[in-house]
């Protein structure tokens, strides 16, 4: 007795995937869970350990920041989901001091770190691109953590947060 109605529950959530399943292709705009995830650019540091960076005083260094589209569809990919209308695009950085790691507030640079971002350029899906930064600290910057926030910025969508801890020491 009990048989018939696992089978007859079975079954209602089989016809109810089904039919949610033709629904969503149908309607082309909403992607299963963790669709885009897949087809996302990914952004990361490349030469630099567990996002700190450490300059004495009067010194500087070149970071790399990859973007890895290799995950993402090529405009002639044919996707059963629209994701594929932001390739190619114009990619371009921000750098803002925070407090602290996890930060938005902008608060002021300091006078003596300087930091030169990478041009803007326009990215392909199925590359990888690296993107210089230079960090250096003028000889009088005084000695301190100073937490920058790097924003890469896919025609005019947020895509990545990267928290970058420059560690300034005392030259000796």
């Amino acid at each position: 007795m009990k048989h018939w109605i696992v089978g007859l529950v079975l079954l209602t959530i089989l016809i109810s995937i089904v039919g949610a399943k033709i629904y969503i292709e149908s309607q082309n705009k909403i992607p299963p869970p963790g669709w885009a995830l897949l087809h996302s650019p990914n952004a990361y540091f490349d030469n630099v350990i567990g996002d700190n960076l450490t300059l004495k005083q009067g010194e500087s260094k070149e970071v790399y920041l990859v973007l890895d589209t290799s995950s993402c569809p090529r405009p002639d990919e044919k996707l059963p989901y629209e994701l594929n209308k932001y390739y190619p695009g114009k990619v371009r950085f921000e750098v803002w001091r925070v407090r602290v790691h996890g930060s938005y507030d902008e608060i002021p640079m300091p006078e003596g770190l300087k930091v030169t971002k990478p041009p803007e350029f326009v990215a392909e899906a199925r590359e990888i691109y690296k993107s210089k930064f230079t960090f250096e600290a003028d000889p009088d910057l005084l000695p301190d953590e100073y937490v920058l926030l790097i924003q890469l910025e896919w025609e005019n969508r947020l895509l990545s947060n990267q928290w970058l801890s420059v560690n300034v020491r005392m030259d000796v």
